[in-house]
């Protein structure tokens, strides 16, 4: 009898193995939905990308330390020239990040990262991907990236370290007639979570009187936030 028990036993005990390898080989085999992924990011109402830069603007000084640091009103802007680059540096881009980071004075940047099919920021990378500093509108190497990325991520381990935008509304940017640069504003949405909100306006129709024209002036949204870190 205690025979049989004990052989039913490591029946069971060996069967539930045996499924939960099976759902840790799916899990490790299934393929991420790329397409998803390139959908991340939407268009949003001027006015609600506007009240967002405004609330994170007036909240510089009382929320600096609670946000992690993430507060600051450094211009960081990309060119089309520059944009299109990134872009086109690798085959299979499935998205953007858009990374904070430190650089060895301390100053923070945000680097401008194509991401392919293997959703890896540092590894795998493909020869001769461009990453760009939108503080300078210029090319960085992935040594420094890597370097100021790792900086940002020790001096703030519980913050944003970067938004990742699909490529889909990336189609839709340089194909905007007036896109000529793409400005890059942190904000705070109604719920004072952390935001990253993409701007192109048409330079023909600056801000007058510190606004923006509705209808040449296009604010995107909705990125994914690492972490948690889908894309790694």
């Amino acid at each position: 009898m205690k025979s049989t028990i004990f052989s039913i036993a490591l029946y069971l005990a060996v069967s539930l193995l045996a499924c939960q390898d099976s759902r840790d080989e799916h899990l490790k085999n299934t393929a991420p939905d790329h397409a998803a992924y390139k959908a991340i990011g939407e268009q949003i109402p001027l006015e609600t990308g506007m009240r967002w830069i405004e609330t994170y603007k007036n909240s510089q000084q009382g929320r600096q330390k609670l946000l992690g640091g993430l507060l600051d009103l450094n211009n960081y802007e990309i060119s089309d020239t520059q944009m299109n680059a990134v872009l086109q540096s690798i085959t299979g881009l499935t998205g953007v990040a858009f990374h904070y980071g430190l650089d060895e004075d301390g100053d923070k940047h945000i680097m401008i990262i194509p991401v392919d099919a293997s959703l890896r920021l540092w590894e795998f990378v493909q020869p001769g991907r461009i990453i760009v500093d939108a503080n300078t509108d210029t090319q960085i190497s992935l040594s420094t990236a890597q370097t100021w990325a790792q900086n940002y991520q020790n001096a703030h381990p519980t913050g944003t370290w970067f938004h990742f935008f699909g490529s889909d509304i990336f189609d839709e940017i340089v194909l905007i007639p007036f896109f000529t640069s793409l400005n890059i504003q942190p904000a705070l949405n109604d719920l004072l979570l952390p935001q990253m909100l993409l701007i192109i306006w048409d330079p023909n129709l600056p801000f007058l009187g510190g606004k923006a024209k509705s209808d040449r002036t296009l604010v995107y949204d909705a990125s994914n936030n690492c972490p948690p870190c889908a894309v790694h």
